[in-house]
């Protein structure tokens, strides 16, 4: 091969390196928790806040209300009896009955309230893990297949980097420091094609007297584009 040629085939190597460098990169640099798994865990926090003092509240509402049923029934009992007959006591009971009964209805109006609440915050406390459990899994699938895709790509960096050290022993010293100095200046493109007379660097046309010096291969320094200074490869 020429020299040129051996540069451009080290270029091809060295693309794929900076490839995969970028790939690995763009996976190592994932963010360490899903941002919806944050959000659900949040939305489940909201849920579940307030819900202990919403249960203990029913508790104590649902003896409430059961100690006002079971006086009205003790006043019932008495009232219907027939055992008194006084028209000022059965009176005093009566009123004592309807007092009791409203307290239970008031009591009961609000343990409902107290139930919705918190069958409201029980349903969306239950969607919510519902839909942690299900990202957290789907989280844990797309880890697994970046992580066997990070291996795939270090095992590709090993050997493109072999080829690499193998290539650079083809090529004698000075161009190889000229070409990797190129490619830190040229955006790790030191060696381009000439398609159609012009420089696939920068899409320029090269004159026609540096094409034909480029085109003889015999050259002892590589030809380079008088307008992005890289190296010129033609077939």
């Amino acid at each position: 091969m020429t020299l040129i040629a051996d540069l451009y085939a080290l270029q091809e190597i060295d693309s794929q390196i900076d490839q995969r460098d970028a790939a690995l990169a763009d996976l190592r640099g994932r963010p360490t928790e899903n941002e919806e798994i944050a959000e659900a865990r949040a939305e489940l926090a909201e849920h579940e806040t307030g819900l202990p003092e919403l249960e203990a509240r029913q508790r104590d509402l649902d003896l409430q209300v059961a100690t006002q049923r079971q006086k009205c029934d003790d006043v019932e009992t008495k009232l219907y009896s027939g055992s008194i007959t006084n028209a000022k006591e059965l009176q005093d009971l009566q009123h004592d009955l309807e007092q009791h009964t409203r307290q239970r209805q008031a009591l009961e109006e609000e343990l409902l309230g107290i139930l919705e609440q918190i069958e409201a915050k029980r349903a969306g406390a239950h969607a919510a893990r519902e839909r942690i459990r299900r990202l957290e899994a789907e989280w844990a699938a797309r880890e697994a297949e970046a992580g066997a895709e990070e291996e795939r790509l270090e095992a590709e960096l090993g050997e493109l980097r072999g080829r690499r050290e193998a290539q650079v022993g083809r090529i004698p010293a000075q161009p190889v420091t000229a070409y990797d100095r190129l490619r830190r200046r040229r955006k790790g493109v030191a060696v381009v094609k000439v398609e159609r007379g012009a420089c696939l660097g920068c899409r320029l046309t090269v004159p026609t007297v540096i094409l034909q010096r480029a085109r003889s291969g015999t050259n002892p320094t590589p030809v380079q584009c008088p307008s992005c200074e890289r190296m010129l490869y033609v077939i």
